[in-house]
C-alpha cells in the first residue's frame, strides 16, 4: 500500500504552474512534483503558466481554481 503523502495542502497558492493537458470536463490539468492537480477556471488553455489555490487534496490527484486576474 502507498501511503505517499501529497507535497501540497488545502488552501495552499501555487505559481508558475504551467497547464500540460486538458480534462473532460474542460478543466486544465497540472503536475506538481508528481502529483496531479485538477484546475477550474475561464479560459485555461493547453500551455498557459497559471497561478492556482488549492481547494481539495485527495490522496491520488488534487482540485484547484485558477486564481483569475493573475500574470506569469
Amino acid at each position: 500500500m502507498d501511503d505517499k503523502v501529497p507535497p501540497v495542502g488545502e488552501g495552499e497558492i501555487l505559481t508558475g504552474q504551467t497547464v500540460i493537458n486538458k480534462g473532460k470536463h474542460n478543466d486544465g490539468v497540472v503536475k506538481y512534483d508528481g502529483y496531479i492537480i485538477f484546475v477550474s477556471g475561464n479560459d485555461i488553455e493547453l500551455g498557459d503558466v497559471i497561478t492556482l489555490t488549492m481547494d481539495k487534496v485527495l490522496p491520488k490527484f488534487g482540485i484547484a481554481t485558477k486564481l483569475e486576474g493573475e500574470q506569469e
